[in-house]
């Protein structure tokens, strides 16, 4: 019961913070099984530089580079290979993904990206970083 109350909680969490998530998604989220997820607290993303982030994207082929901008941002430009994430989506990468795929999230300036760290987190995953500096910082790095 416990464990279904701090799910509940986890996945509300984002409703607040973002204007954009959807109900489904929620809903979605609330139909994963309880125990693939632990309390906020056991684990926690990593905040990482755009150099950084840079060198993990170009020595792990095994990474997951996510864009979380909006749809027209990211049509205009994006880092090679990055996917566009999208909060009614979460859920079906929640179940796509192992927990142990570093997973690389980045969106304007470092904020959002935060946001969706911590979802993957709440989820187990162990190796997520969001990109300090947002998507410029880091499309510099990559080119440089």
């Amino acid at each position: 019961m416990r464990q279904e109350i701090a799910l509940r909680q986890a996945v509300q969490a984002p409703a607040r913070l973002c204007p954009g998530w959807r109900r489904s998604c929620l809903i979605q989220a609330l139909q994963l099984p309880v125990e693939r997820m632990l309390p906020r607290e056991s684990l926690s993303y990593q905040c990482i530089s755009p150099a950084s982030a840079a060198a993990m994207i170009r020595s792990d082929a095994a990474a997951t580079v996510f864009d979380v901008r909006d749809l027209a941002s990211y049509r205009q430009g994006h880092l090679d290979g990055a996917v566009h994430l999208q909060m009614e989506r979460v859920a079906a990468w929640l179940g796509r993904l192992s927990r142990e795929t570093p997973l690389i999230i980045y969106c304007y300036h470092g904020n959002a990206s935060q946001v969706y760290a911590q979802m993957f987190c709440d989820f187990r995953f162990s190796r997520v970083y969001s990109v300090d500096g947002g998507y410029e910082r880091l499309a510099a790095a990559l080119a440089g």
